[in-house]
């Protein structure tokens, strides 16, 4: 089990590494790792908005694909900013929208 858990922990770091470098499979499988729980938030979040939410995240995602000055250290890190971006996102379109 320890073993495992050592062997998860270093495929998931080289995941993470290959992600910062923009290696598309690592991105295009962390994507399809985090699109249903972001679409889900979003559909939440975005209930009242005229955003449409799949929409959203894949301009988030190409987003972080072009800002290749981000990089992060964990899964929990990636996911942990794209839920902001997505709030942030809507709060700002929100913002615009009734000025």
């Amino acid at each position: 089990m320890v073993k495992k858990q050592i062997s998860d922990s270093i495929e998931t770091e080289e995941l993470i590494q290959r992600f910062n470098r923009r290696e598309e499979s690592a991105f295009e499988y962390i994507y399809g790792l985090l699109y249903q729980d972001l679409l889900y938030f979003s559909i939440k979040l975005f209930h009242n908005s005229d955003l449409v939410p799949q929409d959203t995240i894949q301009d988030l995602f190409m987003k972080l694909w072009i800002g290749k000055h981000i990089s992060f250290n964990s899964l929990e890190h990636i996911k942990a900013y794209m839920y902001t971006v997505s709030y942030t996102h809507l709060r700002a379109h929100e913002t615009r929208r009734h000025l």
